[in-house]
């Protein structure tokens, strides 16, 4: 079976759409069989040399000449499907104008029919002419929750048992740390006090303007709340709410935007935030959550579409859109160190349940199941 993935994302700092391709691919190897080739489309030179430099004798990676989506799923993608006989196409979120052979999909959410909104309108109108266009020619479709996998079945018409659920996981970088590793991301990014994490790319959809006036309320009326507000994540679209939020209030000491951060230095903020939390109105999984639980730090996040699903009970849940909520919530885990170390077993524990070998394993069996239909 020739396999072919179009992992154009490595590279680009997309946030969970990078993570998922580049774990699925790391462990993926493995379940190679003699007979199996993969190749991996890129466009990322770097991220070229990293996967040749394994040496793996079955996968074989290839540039793609266009940076223009519409000349890539065009023709480009067709072309290299029927030049190297490929027998499955895994692509994410799109399919190629031309389908000559079998199609994977993966699709993580669909927050852009729920909420309209938050995108910008190129993307908007991009996403539902291709999305709902790959899921009909789509010959399976992965994605990464239960609650997505009924999402897409009832918006796209689509038939259940061609929607298959592949969970993310945290990678193995997120672990418990020593304290002296957390020092130096604190120094880094100029921490000097407890504080509170947020992760997640500047857009509508993280809702980090309410969390960023719950924390306001909470400095206001509290002048002996010492913790501080750091935020991970690059400018993604939709932005400036964000800024204009941080501009109307005096706290540019205590509220800290790190912009894009490497792996190793998440890790590291993750293990030395008090509390992590992630109030995001529409995930199709929310990957944060699992990653700062396998971190060990005491999480709080939404009540809404997957998020519930991925953290059980290991997390104290909240209503995004109820700041009075979100204020109490973090106040009352802040000040509770019992309530902090009961979260911090129970996130561990749940973190373990997920895992990329498995993942990477239900995908190939996902490609098979494909070849047969």
């Amino acid at each position: 079976m020739k396999v072919c993935i179009d992992a154009h994302v490595l590279g680009d700092r997309s946030g969970g759409n990078e993570t998922y391709y580049r774990n699925i691919i790391d462990n993926i190897y493995k379940n190679l069989g003699d007979t199996d080739e993969l190749f991996i489309l890129l466009d990322s030179e770097e991220e070229k040399k990293r996967i040749d430099a394994k040496n793996i004798k079955n996968v074989k990676t290839i540039m793609f000449k266009y940076k223009n989506p519409i000349k890539r799923y065009g023709y480009e993608m067709a072309k290299i499907v029927k030049s190297y006989s490929i027998d499955v196409l895994h692509t994410q979120y799109y399919s190629p104008i031309i389908k000559n052979c079998k199609l994977v999909v993966t699709i993580h959410d669909v927050s852009f029919i729920h909420y309209p909104e938050c995108f910008n309108t190129m993307e908007l109108i991009r996403n539902r002419l291709w999305i709902r266009n790959a899921a009909k020619r789509a010959d399976s479709i992965l994605t990464v929750s239960e609650y997505s996998k009924q999402d897409i079945v009832k918006q796209f018409g689509v038939n259940d048992n061609k929607v298959h659920v592949t969970y993310l996981a945290p990678s193995g970088i997120f672990r418990e740390l020593e304290d002296k590793d957390v020092e130096q991301a604190k120094e880094k990014f100029k921490i000097d006090a407890p504080y509170i994490l947020a992760v997640g790319n500047l857009q509508p959809r993280k809702n980090l303007v309410t969390l960023i006036n719950s924390y306001v309320k909470i400095k206001s009326s509290d002048i002996n709340f010492k913790h501080k507000l750091v935020i991970v994540g690059k400018k993604a679209w939709k932005y400036d709410a964000i800024f204009s939020t941080l501009n109307s209030h005096n706290l540019s000491d205590d509220i800290i935007l790190t912009d894009y951060v490497s792996e190793e230095d998440l890790v590291r903020l993750y293990n030395g935030a008090d509390v992590f939390i992630y109030p995001s109105i529409f995930e199709g999984f929310g990957l944060p959550v699992i990653e700062a639980m396998a971190c060990g730090t005491p999480v709080i996040t939404s009540n809404t579409t997957s998020l519930p699903e991925v953290v059980d009970d290991a997390a104290i849940l909240i209503d995004p859109y109820n700041q009075e909520e979100i204020v109490s919530k973090i106040e009352a885990l802040c000040m509770d160190n019992q309530l902090k170390n009961e979260l911090r077993g129970k996130g561990l524990k749940r973190a373990k349940l997920f895992s990329w070998e498995t993942t990477a394993k239900k995908v190939m069996d996902v490609y098979k199941f494909t070849m047969q239909k």
